[in-house]
């Protein structure tokens, strides 16, 4: 009977355990910002990586984003992974069509996330913020990981679209 009463004090305390893990990670995700360029008084909108993997199954990706009023048709994208890895290349693949960033940096940065800056057009940044489900590949040297985030699924970086979204929308219309 204490087994009993045990068990079922256990399943109810995990999904109350785990929504607070969801919470306090939200809680603690860097969250858009908007500046103004010191330099020239460009608006700058900017988003921090934060994950963008869906499962514990995918390779572990960060994924981080930058519109700038100076490249109004441009947003960057900083993809990163775990570890010290040169990072070569980012491709998504939005409902079968393939998207190819360009890369906007020299190097690879190092560090516990290796990270590199890559550029897309506007219109397909919309098209990968609100999809339901992408794919999106990082490839390095001799390898290349897979993970996947969107509407339908839970991965972090799906709560950081729409306030920056809602902030580049602004900048642009400025």
């Amino acid at each position: 009977m204490k087994f009993a009463r045990t068990t079922s004090a256990i399943a109810i305390l995990i999904p109350i355990l785990l929504g607070s893990c969801q919470d306090f990670n939200s809680a603690m995700t860097p969250a858009s910002k908007v500046t103004t360029d010191a330099f020239d008084g460009s608006k700058i909108v900017s988003q921090e990586p934060v994950s963008s993997s869906a499962s514990l199954t995918e390779d572990w990706h960060t994924l981080g984003f930058d519109y700038t009023s100076k490249s109004p048709d441009k947003v960057f994208i900083t993809a990163g992974v775990q570890g010290i890895n040169n990072v070569f290349g980012l491709d998504f693949n939005v409902g079968s069509r393939m998207i190819h960033a360009q890369e906007a940096s020299l190097t690879t940065e190092y560090g516990a996330w290796s990270t590199r800056r890559f550029y897309v057009s506007y219109k397909d940044f919309i098209s990968i913020a609100i999809a339901s489900s992408v794919k999106m590949k990082v490839s390095g040297a001799n390898q290349y990981g897979v993970s996947s985030f969107g509407t339908s699924t839970g991965a972090l970086v799906n709560k950081q679209f729409p306030p920056f979204l809602q902030k580049l929308q602004a900048a642009r219309s400025n």
